[in-house]
């Protein structure tokens, strides 16, 4: 009796044991399929949350947690026996195998150590149990975009997943995607309702998700694209509980193909007054009015307006004006649809207060850009404006310009029989 008493002690001081430990101990991950990694606490739980080692290859989400416990009853006496589970949903990403080191983890009943586990890696499938298919074969995602473009130059970039329908496919989350260094214009991970439709390839139908955006890159180069991950969430078969039924689904992250890019330089040398504008682009002007009076304001509007490289884009080119001018220059002022910030308007207004009477010439203004349709450079031109001012010439006769632009010397008092040489206006 004192034997089986001894032995009933010794059970109930191992089962009241702390430790810690991986469930399952090894085996093998799907790669890109995300399954649980349970991380088991034996009679203790965590004081705090838990640091986990850094493992190349693996990528670990939000663990879900719990209490869970278990009565024994040991000649007449109860005892508890308490655990606590963290659930990590967990990614094999790369290579062949992947290796958690050992570490230590902080509980509320002391510093335990958790033992390193090996896990083997291999080619996902969807189904399983002998009978699973390739997981790429069920699913595949791509870019598409130009194999070629300018520098600066914006073009579209597409991105597409397809996914057999009979596994009844549902997203996941939206593609995450490093775009640089691409300068992109939409942000996918906010998109509500993506693009969806049936397309028929190989006698086979497929739920095609599409996403779609713009893009330029600013420097040349050869690039390759860093692929985007989505989660796909499969129906992989049925569970039957007696009359009922319950579907089995599993997720996995399908992960693009490659792809790649060449940015071409612009070519050279660049025409002068080149400021690195890029795109379909168009240069207007118009001056109100072009009769006015000594001392009356004469605003002369310059407006740049298309689809381009609009983030590099930051100023209007100078204007030239006589000295008989006086300048006011407000800041240019930059709109765009929402959400598109390759499409803008940049406007400027400059109010000139003429001192003197006369007739004098606005423009022409001369912006230098770069159109990736031609391949070549071209100047955009506006017309130019005759402004006549009437009145006597006011007194001080002085004249100015905004800016750092050079101010021409003051007009002598008797009107001239022509206007003073101009001189150039900054933005």
């Amino acid at each position: 009796m004192r034997r089986l008493l001894a032995i009933f002690l010794l059970l109930a001081a191992g089962l009241c044991a702390q430790s810690i430990r991986w469930d399952p101990p090894g085996g093998t991950l799907a790669r890109g399929q995300i399954v649980q990694l349970n991380l088991v606490f034996e009679n203790c739980e965590p004081d705090g949350s838990v640091a986990l080692p850094a493992v190349p290859g693996l990528e670990f989400g939000q663990p879900t947690g719990g209490m869970n416990g278990l009565n024994v009853t040991i000649n007449g006496r109860s005892l508890s026996v308490n655990g606590y589970t963290l659930a990590y949903p967990v990614r094999a990403n790369t290579g062949t195998q992947v290796d958690i080191p050992a570490f230590d983890v902080t509980t509320k009943q002391g510093r335990l150590r958790v033992a390193a586990v090996h896990y083997t890696v291999g080619a996902a499938t969807v189904g399983g149990n002998g009978a699973g298919v390739p997981l790429d074969s069920v699913a595949q995602s791509r870019f598409t975009l130009p194999r070629t473009v300018w520098a600066g130059e914006v073009f579209s970039v597409g991105y597409s997943l397809d996914v057999l329908e009979r596994y009844n496919y549902q997203p996941g989350n939206n593609p995450e995607w490093k775009s640089a260094p691409l300068l992109v214009e939409d942000d996918w991970s906010k998109i509500t309702a993506p693009a969806q439709a049936h397309v028929t390839r190989g006698g086979e139908s497929y739920i095609a998700t599409s996403y779609q955006t713009r893009a330029y890159v600013k420097t040349p180069g050869e690039f390759t694209l860093n692929p985007a991950t989505q989660i796909a969430i499969l129906q992989t078969g049925v569970q039957a509980f007696g009359l009922f039924s319950q579907r089995v689904v599993e997720r996995y992250a399908i992960t693009s193909a490659p792809a790649s890019l060449v940015v071409k330089p612009l070519p050279a040398p660049a025409p002068a007054g080149f400021a690195g504008a890029v795109g379909d682009l168009r240069l207007a002007a118009k001056v109100v009015p072009v009769a006015a009076a000594v001392g009356e304001p004469v605003t002369w509007t310059l407006t740049l307006t298309g689809t381009g490289n609009w983030p590099d884009i930051t100023a209007l080119p100078r204007r030239s004006v006589s000295t008989d001018f006086r300048v006011i220059s407000p800041q240019a002022k930059h709109t765009a649809p929402e959400d598109k910030i390759f499409d803008a308007t940049l406007t400027e207004d400059i109010v000139l207060i003429p001192t003197k009477p006369g007739t004098y010439t606005l423009g022409p203004v001369k912006l230098a850009c770069f159109d990736p349709k031609t391949g070549q450079y071209k100047n955009l031109m506006t017309e130019i404006f005759t402004v006549t001012v009437s009145g006597a010439a006011s007194a001080g006769g002085g004249a100015q310009e905004s800016g750092n632009a050079a101010a021409a010397p003051s007009a002598p008092s008797t009107p001239p029989a022509s206007p003073s040489a101009p001189a150039g206006i900054p933005r």
